[in-house]
């Protein structure tokens, strides 16, 4: 069976007469039994009875009340001290971590400017190698058209060649097959000539004095 709120206050009464504190378990203990949140509730609105019902007086004294209001106000300073304190550590850091992340882009931005020279320097290499490269190209065809134009004479040339020795081979079959007749001389007998018939040989005139 459910506790009742009245059985809940007559045992916090019972148990504060008795000169000790009404708790969660006292109460249950006292009333052998219920639920700690059913306690709970039921002591919360007995606890307000009580203050309502005691003889404090409903001011506070002077004394008191400023005591409370310097120890509120020295609160509030350190509150607003530490908070501004707070403030002014959050704002440093906060700088801070701008500072860095202004130097991070400005590194970035020197490395960024570096690539940019490195690509153009690149590009201007890749455009002389693309000139070379053409260049090289235009020897490469003027060789390979010279080697052609070597080639094709040496073509002719052995052509011409190869006609020659056919012209020598047909001459040397041509000789092969000719026969030399030496001549034939004829002797006639007669008598020796006389030398002393020979005409002498004119003697050179003296030039005139």
């Amino acid at each position: 069976m459910a506790l009742t709120v009245q059985q809940i206050h007559a045992a916090a009464t019972s148990i504060d007469a008795a000169g000790q504190k009404p708790t969660l378990a006292g109460i249950r203990a006292k009333l052998g039994s219920g639920s700690y949140s059913t306690i709970s509730a039921a002591l919360a609105t007995w606890q307000r009875q009580d203050v309502q019902s005691s003889d404090l007086p409903s001011e506070l004294p002077d004394d008191v009340q400023q005591a409370y209001d310097l120890a509120a106000l020295t609160m509030w300073q350190l509150a607003v001290k530490s908070a501004s304190m707070e403030f002014v550590s959050e704002r440093k850091a906060f700088e801070a971590r701008i500072a860095d992340l202004e130097e991070n882009l400005r590194v970035s931005s020197a490395a960024v400017d570096q690539l940019d020279v490195d690509v153009d320097s690149l590009r201007f290499k890749v455009a002389s190698f693309e000139m070379l490269c053409a260049d090289q190209q235009a020897i490469v065809a003027d060789q390979s058209r010279s080697l052609q134009t070597a080639n094709s004479m040496l073509e002719v040339a052995q052509s011409m060649a190869s006609e020659r020795l056919k012209t020598i081979d047909s001459l040397q079959s041509f000789l092969a097959t000719v026969t030399v007749v030496p001549p034939v001389f004829e002797l006639v007998p007669g008598p020796a000539p006389d030398v002393r018939d020979a005409k002498k040989p004119a003697r050179p005139k003296k030039p005139p004095l």
